[in-house]
Parts: C-alpha cells; structure tokens; sequence
C-alpha cells in the first residue's frame, strides 16, 4: 500500500506540473490536458492492451491500478516551434525597425552636415565681401565758376574777352567725372581763350584713361635641366594675387616648348610667355592641362590664338565649360587681369597613355583611370630627364580641396607616382619638388582613410566626424582652416558608402 500511495503521488504530483486535473479511478475517466498530455486511469480488470502510434509513449504504474499516459509529442513539438517562430518574428520585426530608426538617422545627418557646410560657406563668402567693400568717400562738390577775370590786352592783337557765362553748373551730388560745364563765351578774338577756360575749370574733353593690365610679376624657376616654372602662392584666389596660386611650368626643346597647366587668365599666360622668350624665343608646341579646375587652364587662349598649340587635357573641360561661362576666376579675378580671358575648346583629351617626342624630348601623358584629385586628372612623366609634373594630384605647403575628388583614388595615384623613377617632381601647388615632393600628400590621404575608419567603427556619424578627426598635424598648413573640415566630411561620406 505505501508503494502505491507512493508511486501515485510521483504521477499526480507530475500531472499538477502540466495542468491541474481531478482524477476519479473507479469509473475509468480519461482526461486530456490541454491537448499536450493524455491521461486514462482504469481499474484493473478493464485494462486491455492497446495498439500505441509512433508519437504517443505509455506508463505502467502497478498491476492494480492502471494509469496510462499518453504523450502527444508531434504536438508538444509544433507548440515549441510556434512559441520560437514567433519569438523570431518579434525579434525581425524590432530589427526593422531598428534598421529603419539607422537610416533616418544617417540621412538627418547628412542633411545637417550639408546645412553646416552649406551655412559655413555663406559665412566665408560674407566675411571676404567684407574685406573687399572699401569705404567710399563721398565726392567733394565743385563750386561753380562765375566768371572769368578779363584779361588785359598785351598787344592791340588781342581781343579781351567780355564775359563768361556758366550755362549750367556742376551738381555737387555728382561724381566730378560726370559733370559736365558748358560756356557761353562772347568777343573770342583768340585761340588762347582756351587756354584760358582749361586753365579757370579744366575741360571735358580729357581722353578716359586705359588702365594697364595686371601685372602678376611673374619670375621663372629652373627645376631641373630646360624645365622652369612659375610658382604660384600657397593661397585662395583673390583680387589681390589675381589667381596665381597654381604651379605653371615650361619645357624647352629643340623645336619649342611644351607648356603643363596656363593659369588662371589670358593675361598669366602673355606674361609668363614673355618672361620664357628672356631664355629662349621659342613658339609654343603643346599644352597639357592637368585637371578641370579652372585656375590651371584658362590660360589657354593666349597659347592658341598667338600660336596654335595643340591643346590637350581632360574631358571635362570640352563637357563642362563653355565660351561665356562665368567660372570661379571669373567672379573673383579684377577686370584687368582676366580681361581677354576665354574659353578654348581642347584638340585632345586622352583615356590612355599616349607619348609626345618633340625636339629630342619625350613627354608620357597618362590619364588616371580612376577619380583621384578630379575624375579625370593627367600627368606628365619624363622618363629622360625623371621630372613628374603631378598636378593637382600632389600638393605641399597646403592643404588639398577633396570637392571633387576622392580618398581611395588619390591614394591609388600617388601609388602610381611611387613605381615611376623620378629625381624631381613639380606639384600642383607648393614648392617642394626633390625626393620629398609627396610626403605630405601620402601622410594626409593615408591618415584620413585610417581615422575615418575608425570612427566608423566607433559609430561616429557624419554630425560628429568633423570634431573626431581633425588631423592636427596639418594645422599649420595653409588652407587647413578652409579646407581640412570639408575635407573629412567629404572622405566620410565616401569611405561610409563602402563600409556599408
């Protein structure tokens, strides 16, 4: 009797941990708790034996007293399996929206850094109109002349004159230029009563003066043996420098010159031409144009229109400019340093490498396959002489604008410039061209990929990056304060895009 009332209190004690049930032994009910287990108590007279399926499992308490349970486990299968189903779908639909919550977040700040950008650029505009509005002084009011003393007769030839009268008198509101005096003069007996007037209020017939072309005071360079260049300031284009601030550079050879990059006016390209015809009066054969901005080519037209170079360069230039655009030198530039200036359609723009002999010396033009500094820059190699006239794709002394270009290509450029021999390397701007020409270069495409990276790792986003790398090492730099911000954030967005 106690292993009976002990094995029975293991099974009811069992049954209360799946479902609470009342079991009643003596009229054989057979109870289903919820469908998971199946429960039939017998006595023991009524016990028979019974086919069992595949998924049902049966338990023999004693020989009195029956207790069968059946265990329906395809269903305590399918239960677990639709309590993990939907603990799955619970946890997608939460990482949606987590997804979702990400994206929205990016594009809000990638639209406040734009506005930030776009915010600081207008501020800099405003501070250079600043600083370029000078103070007028207000015009200083002519007093009208009433007349005329009456000169006395030296000789009976002379006719005295009687009076002078001042039809219409200067406003004093005017600019003087503008004034105009009209005379009423009675009894002229003589020329010299011109000299009179001219000498009592001047005159109006005074020819308007021309004003000189700007003079860049441009001196030439020698790099390297037959190669010169001029070296422009490590700056922004401004009235003041009229656009100087690129390198231009002439090779001379047996038959002419070739030219890399003409600068940013008609009015550069005349004098460093004359300032080049003090070593050698030589017409010039070809221009090269390293990349589309417009302070490296505009240059161009003197070369054409005074000796028909043949002109060769990216792309860009014949799809994205034409004859009357208004570009940046334009708008910038004082009317008398880009006076003349136009816009020149190129003969060549090169996909592949291609090489130029021209009076002894080899020149190889190799386009970048991929956008580096622009998206489609070209440099001279001199394999000869091992002179790189590099452009915009190195740069020292200052700091790079990555507006449009890119990080990863400008690093693969500079890897190309590497594998060259080469004993001098002209940059696009700065004036370091021995072995260390592209040091600086290397070291600031390679730290920006490896900081913004990251910060990238770091869940840095775009409203952030700018404060987290700032690469201090180039703070002394020129531009770094204009530049360097915009930089990363442009480098951001284009290393996010291939992190995702």
């Amino acid at each position: 009797m106690n292993k009976k009332i002990s094995l029975m209190s293991v099974v009811t004690a069992s049954l209360l941990l799946v479902n609470s049930i009342q079991i009643n032994a003596s009229e054989g009910i057979t109870l289903y708790p919820k469908d998971a287990v199946k429960v039939k108590i017998v006595p023991s007279e009524k016990v028979v034996k019974k086919e069992v399926s595949p998924t049902e499992k049966i338990i023999d308490i004693n020989k009195d007293t029956h207790i069968h349970i059946y265990l329906d486990k395809s269903s305590l299968l399918n239960k677990e399996k639709m309590k993990l189903l939907k603990e799955k779908m619970n946890f997608l639909v939460e990482k949606e929206k987590l997804e979702r919550a990400r994206a929205e977040i990016i594009i809000t700040a990638k639209l406040l850094m734009a506005e930030k950008i776009k915010f600081k650029k207008e501020k800099e505009a405003f501070a250079k109109l600043k600083r370029e509005v000078l103070p007028v002084k207000a015009p200083v009011a002519v007093k009208a002349v009433d007349a005329v003393q009456p000169v006395k007769a030296v000789a009976p030839v002379v006719t005295i004159v009687k009076s002078v009268k001042v039809i219409k008198p200067i406003e004093s509101h005017s600019p003087v230029k503008s004034s105009k005096i009209e005379f009423k003069v009675t009894n002229i007996g003589d020329k010299s009563i011109g000299e009179i007037i001219k000498t009592a209020v001047g005159t109006s017939a005074t020819p308007k003066k021309v004003e000189a072309p700007f003079d860049y005071k441009l001196e030439p360079k020698q790099v390297a043996e037959n190669v010169w260049c001029f070296f422009g300031a490590l700056d922004k284009p401004t009235k003041e420098n009229a656009g100087n601030m690129a390198n231009n550079c002439y090779i001379r050879t047996n038959d002419g010159y070739l030219v890399m990059d003409t600068g940013p006016s008609y009015q550069f390209a005349k004098q460093a031409y004359q300032a080049m015809q003090k070593i050698a009066d030589l017409p010039v054969k070809y221009v090269v144009n390293s990349h589309e901005h417009d302070d490296h080519w505009l240059g161009n037209g003197f070369y054409k229109k005074k000796f028909n170079a043949t002109l060769i360069g990216p792309e860009s230039i014949n799809t994205d400019y034409k004859e009357g655009d208004k570009t940046r030198m334009y708008n910038i530039l004082p009317a008398n340093a880009i006076k003349g200036t136009h816009i020149i359609k190129l003969d060549k723009t090169p996909k592949k490498p291609y090489t130029i002999s021209l009076g002894g010396e080899e020149f190889q033009i190799i386009p970048m396959p991929v956008k580096a500094h622009t998206r489609d820059d070209i440099f001279i190699y001199m394999p000869k002489r091992k002179v790189v006239f590099a452009g915009d794709l190195v740069m020292n002394g200052r700091i790079t604008s990555g507006r449009d270009g890119s990080v990863m290509g400008q690093l693969k450029a500079l890897d190309m410039l590497k594998k060259l021999d080469w004993k001098v390397l002209v940059p696009g701007h700065g004036f370091i061209t021995d072995g260390t020409a592209m040091n600086e270069a290397e070291q600031y495409f390679t730290l920006t990929k490896e900081r913004i990276l990251k910060a990238l790792e770091d869940d840095i986003d775009a409203t952030e990056i700018t404060e987290k790398v700032t690469l201090p090492e180039f703070k002394d730099k020129a531009m770094y304060d204009i530049l360097n911000a915009q930089n990363i954030g442009f480098a951001f967005d284009e290393l996010e895009m291939l992190d995702e």
